[in-house]
């Protein structure tokens, strides 16, 4: 099956998915934009083609079976299609099936290399953290890629990490920061501070010894009466003693609620495929209750979101899902997929949101108590002023930075 992506921008098509949520639905689906320049953000070339190769290889992966030939793509463009997708080390693994010895050593031993060191660093580095906070009686709840290595108790080189993402509970975090503190955490001004008023996450920690950086969470999201309210409450024990993981459905909706909400995915036609993998990988481990999770998104207005993500994801994925879980989705998910490889079609999208973006983050709940709050803390506060200024400019001209 083919990515089913045209090569050019197109005609305009708006798609629909606020069409079957219940009236003064938050996620409404936007106005047909107009058409825009391309992106200046520098990002390797990538086509219809590249795209439904590296579908092609995942959906191999996914099963968990060789490829049934070789891509017909350039093999370089895309691994660099793969990896600026953060979905290198499954594209190259696949790669490593189906090729040549030799050619496959080349071009993806190196990769998958030093995915897999990657993955023991954020592995090791998560029991750094935790070690402190188990012997002051705080069991931390590992988050984002970082779950997936501590429920299956071992590092997990196909999940792409940047750093290491853990929850506290609220009525700890203060002194969690306190032990890490005391353990050799230090925050980017060389201190930690306890009292991070109404921030959803301390700035970023860093540690001698440390390969990664530690975000120390007290929620998910800016809101704190939101999709992803009582997490830690719920988190489930994991193969590591001592630290906790979300439940499945926890974790799904957080990582549909982070690319598509907070990160304005749905807005923008975008998502990575990273998230598919994601998608993937908990589907068929965990099996979250998706019923479940799309009610969360519908609580609060954001069911088209979800709807829309979920129809991509079985489009991804050949996957059947219950019309119930992509109802109004319309054409959301090819245009998505078309953005992802077409420069000028995702300006297209990305362009008008810009205001859109600025007003909604402003005045959605929990977002004027965040940026209030990290008004206060100093290493905050120095992104927090520019973020405030690039707001109002959105809202005033529209206007990217």
């Amino acid at each position: 099956m083919t990515s089913g992506v045209s090569e050019g921008p197109g005609e305009d098509r708006t798609a629909t998915p606020g069409a079957a949520g219940a009236s003064g639905e938050r996620s409404r689906a936007p106005a047909p934009p107009s058409p825009a320049a391309p992106s200046t953000a520098s990002a390797p070339p990538a086509s219809p083609e590249l795209l439904d190769a590296a579908l092609s290889l995942l959906r191999a992966w996914g099963a968990g079976a060789p490829p049934s030939a070789p891509p017909a793509a350039p093999i370089l463009p895309l691994i660099a299609f793969a990896d600026a997708q953060k979905v290198a080390p499954p594209i190259c693994a696949m790669l490593a099936e189906a090729l040549p010895g030799p050619a496959a050593r080349l071009l993806t031993d190196t990769a998958l290399g030093n995915a897999a060191l990657f993955a023991e660093a954020r592995l090791a580095d998560l029991r750094l953290a935790a070690r402190p906070l188990n012997a002051a009686g705080i069991e931390p709840v590992a988050l984002k890629g970082v779950a997936f290595a501590a429920r299956e108790g071992a590092p997990q080189p196909w999940r792409r990490m940047v750093d290491v993402d853990i929850l506290i509970p609220a009525d700890r975090f203060a002194e969690a920061l306190a032990v890490l503190r005391d353990d050799g955490w230090t925050g980017p001004d060389g201190r930690v501070r306890t009292n991070v008023f109404g921030c959803y996450a301390h700035p970023t920690l860093g540690r001698e010894g440390a390969a990664s950086g530690l975000e120390v969470h007290v929620r998910c999201s800016y809101e704190a009466h939101g999709a992803l309210e009582g997490m830690a409450e719920r988190a489930i024990p994991s193969a590591i003693p001592g630290i906790r993981i979300p439940s499945p459905e926890d974790r799904m909706a957080h990582m549909v609620h982070h690319s598509q909400i907070m990160g304005r995915g749905w807005r923008r036609r975008s998502f990575e495929l990273r998230d598919a993998c994601d998608w993937r990988v908990l589907r068929d481990r965990e099996d979250p209750d998706l019923d479940a999770v799309a009610a969360r998104f519908e609580k609060l207005g954001d069911a088209p979101a979800f709807r829309s993500f979920a129809a991509l994801m079985a489009r991804i994925w050949d996957e059947d899902l219950p019309a119930r879980l992509t109802e109004g989705a319309g054409d959301w998910p090819e245009e998505t997929l078309r953005a992802l490889v077409d420069p000028t079609r995702a300006e297209h999208w990305r362009r008008p949101d810009f205001r859109r973006a600025a007003w909604e983050l402003a005045t959605r709940p929990g977002m004027l108590n965040e940026y209030a709050s990290r008004l206060l803390v100093p290493p905050h506060r120095d992104t927090t002023v520019p973020r405030i200024g690039a707001m109002i400019r959105r809202l005033t001209t529209g206007a990217a930075d």
